[in-house]
């Protein structure tokens, strides 16, 4: 089909959708040959290879928010189903054939090197598009009739953003396939921290590894650049994030990006934003195409009214840092969106983490980290909390082990949308100790900082984790003497120990 010249011109600012004639229409194409001139109102059309262009506003077509006729009223439903716009994402800035086999097949065009006269889809009705059929049976619940009672099809030819975010011309494109395999396309924010870099290696062994995209603001250091998919992604730009999902055909989202305590106490307007508008956008992500997403909570959702040994899943919280306030946000709004939009939401609270593989961010119980950098580097440690602060705590491996387990947990065994989980309690002073039996001669100083003992006195000394291990299978592998253990070997301890000897 010969497409006229005002038509290739508002494909440049708007969604271009063919509708069949119902036998009504007076501006309709003809699907082959020659352009007709548009019927007269009295002289409507009854070809069954016509077809009327319809087009909307990109805006409005993105917001729903667009004024339909009645004869398009179907297409609403159509265009504001997360699949449809995954599938509007993956052809962004292409032109597809149909095939006479009734396949798309995808045909990426490089637009500068045609002009204005790009191809439409080849014998578009006349294969009789077996794309609209899959899609009709797919999301033969989402798509509604409209209130006149007439029936559309509305079929997708071309789309074009005007993101500065263009995907580049070298791109991998292709038609979304409904047979895809069943491994998740999984999305890390703020992928740089101490868990990000951890989750990825151990998501890649499971799922593959481009099926695991790493991402943050910060530049990666090298052997996580090539190591797997990295790409930048800022979760307060809200149209870059709605990107990347859709053009990855992104499923799991694992939601990391934030600021911890001590930080974020120290800077709370951009605790606020990062922590709360952050997650807003995320959530709004999520739900508009369906998407499984983890966001970790904490210790720091307790404050000091909160029953502190053991402290259950359910009890008062009332934290009293904006680190705390963001995750109790978090926990309360996604359990609302998952009763009020469906949204298949899973969270954790996490006791304070302990890992060889990152360094300190600025928690409240990275002492428990900091200790054995210290140790090995120069045999002398300050900490920062009293001897006797007593916290939840776990080692890496239990944490990135639980959170796979929730995430692949059956959705009908889980009683709650946000566990409890632990693996040991101790408090600087028996840290210490175990330590010494690795380096006795470690020299350990305490120097009180005054805004993390306050935090660290308003958190659990215990996690009461009953429900996870009942109703996931939650166990931990680790204890404190393991731990110890375990990072020693990593951090290379013995060559420190031969050093004092």
């Amino acid at each position: 089909m010969t497409i006229p010249a005002e038509v290739r011109d508002r494909t440049q600012e708007s969604w271009l959708f063919l509708i069949p004639c119902s036998g009504d229409c007076t501006a309709c194409l003809p699907t082959g040959g020659d352009r007709k001139e548009p019927k007269s109102p009295d002289s409507p059309c009854s070809a069954p290879d016509h077809v009327l262009p319809i087009f909307l506003p990109q805006n409005d077509v993105s917001s729903g928010t667009t004024s339909w006729p009645c004869d398009v009223m179907a297409g609403r439903h159509l265009l504001t189903s997360p699949l449809t716009r995954c599938y509007f994402g993956a052809l962004s800035g292409v032109w597809c054939e149909a095939e006479a086999q009734g396949e798309i097949g995808p045909t990426p065009l490089n637009l500068s090197q045609h002009g204005r006269s790009p191809r439409l889809l080849r014998s578009i009705f006349k294969t009789k598009m077996a794309i609209v059929k899959n899609l009709s049976r797919t999301l033969s619940q989402l798509l509604q009739s409209p209130g006149c009672g007439c029936q559309t099809s509305i079929v997708p030819v071309r789309c074009i953003g005007v993101s500065p975010r263009q995907v580049t011309s070298d791109a991998s494109f292709h038609s979304v396939s409904f047979s895809e395999t069943d491994h998740p396309r999984v999305l890390i924010t703020g992928g740089l921290g101490q868990l990000g870099v951890g989750l990825a290696k151990l998501l890649r062994k499971r799922f593959g590894k481009n099926n695991v995209i790493l991402s943050d603001i910060r530049k990666p250091p090298d052997d996580v650049f090539y190591n797997g998919p990295f790409i930048y992604s800022d979760i307060l730009d809200y149209k870059n994030l709605r990107e990347i999902v859709v053009n990855n055909r992104i499923t799991w989202l694992f939601h990391y990006s934030a600021l911890l305590s001590a930080v974020g106490e120290a800077n709370v307007p951009l605790a606020r934003a990062v922590n709360i508008t952050g997650l807003h956008n995320i959530l709004d992500i999520a739900a508009e195409h369906s998407l499984r997403l983890f966001v970790p909570s904490t210790i720091g959702a307790f404050g000091p009214t909160s029953p502190r040994n053991p402290t259950p899943d359910l009890c008062i919280q009332r934290p009293r840092t904006i680190y705390g306030v963001s995750k109790v946000h978090a926990e309360l709004m996604g359990e609302y969106y998952h009763y009020r939009y469906g949204l298949d939401f899973r969270c954790l609270r996490y006791p304070g983490i302990i890992s060889a593989d990152s360094q300190p961010g600025g928690g409240t119980t990275d002492y428990a980290v900091q200790i054995f950098h210290d140790a090995i580097k120069n045999g002398k440690f300050q900490c920062n909390l009293k001897s006797d602060t007593r916290l939840p705590m776990m080692y890496i491996d239990d944490c990135l082990k639980a959170t796979l387990a929730v995430m692949e947990a059956p959705a009908a065994s889980l009683s709650m949308r946000t566990y409890n989980i632990s693996a040991m309690s101790f408090s600087p002073e028996e840290l210490v100790q175990e330590v010494k039996k690795h380096i006795p001669e470690l020299q350990v100083t305490y120097n009180v900082d005054a805004v993390r003992q306050a935090i660290a006195d308003s958190w659990p000394m215990n996690f009461d984790d009953s429900n996870a291990r009942r109703d996931w299978g939650w166990k931990h592998d680790f204890d404190l003497s393991e731990l110890v253990t375990t990072m020693f070997n990593i951090l290379g301890s013995d060559s420190r120990v031969a050093q004092i000897n």
